[in-house]
């Protein structure tokens, strides 16, 4: 092994059973521990499988990195059971909801027989409410280690175009029963064919741009030591 000479110039060989030559060479070995348990640990993944307008009443936040907390919508779960799964190899998966009921019927679905993959018991509603940061071991995530911060709340895209929907069907079905004309319902039925294939083409949301949206302040709500 070859250490730099003291004053700077040239290269003084040494054995590697000498004092320097273990101190440097345990050096190494440490910044090469670190690095890869830094790279190769990830954190625990929490699926919140809630929807849009709930995310904006209230959010999950895991202050110390302990939890990678990410949505998917539980109707989305279907498309993305692969790559769920996948991660199991990684790290383990966590996948809440407000109450746990939801998250135990996607794992009950999707997820029966991977081990890797736990529903959290009582979901939010145990993390706002539990006070002394105590979770069910291995049977929900760690409350201590993942703050509820409440929104102001709001409606989600989804709901904006159910709501849009329906007053769209409503229309038809007032302007049929008073019997409007066939070229008016048509023209009607053509004006709201083509809004929806144009949100399609240019992969926008019209309505979604006229809805004020919801403010994005967010109050901790149960915050744990």
């Amino acid at each position: 092994m070859y250490l730099l000479s003291a004053n700077g110039v040239g290269f003084t060989k040494i054995s590697l059973l000498t004092p320097p030559a273990i101190f440097v060479t345990t050096q190494y070995i440490l910044i090469v521990y670190i690095l890869v348990h830094t790279v190769m640990t990830l954190p625990e993944l929490v699926i919140d499988l809630r929807e849009e307008h709930e995310l904006l009443e209230k959010r999950l936040v895991s202050p110390d990195g302990a939890y990678g907390i990410i949505n998917i919508p539980s109707r989305h779960i279907f498309a993305n059971v692969e790559w769920i799964s996948k991660q199991t190899g990684k790290r383990p998966v966590w996948l809440i909801c407000a109450s746990g009921r939801r998250s135990q019927a996607i794992k009950d679905q999707y997820f029966k027989h991977n081990n890797g993959i736990k529903s959290s018991e009582g979901g939010l509603k145990l993390l706002s409410g539990n006070k002394d940061g105590k979770g069910r071991e291995n049977m929900s995530v760690d409350p201590s280690r993942i703050e509820v911060q409440s929104g102001t709340g709001g409606y989600g895209i989804q709901q904006i175009m159910q709501m849009m929907f329906t007053l769209m069907l409503f229309v038809i079905t007032i302007a049929i029963f008073f019997g409007l004309k066939r070229e008016y319902l048509l023209l009607m039925c053509g004006t709201m064919l083509a809004a929806v294939v144009g949100q399609l083409v240019t992969k926008s949301c019209i309505l979604g741009k006229l809805v004020p949206k919801a403010g994005h302040t967010y109050e901790i709500v149960g915050k744990h030591k």
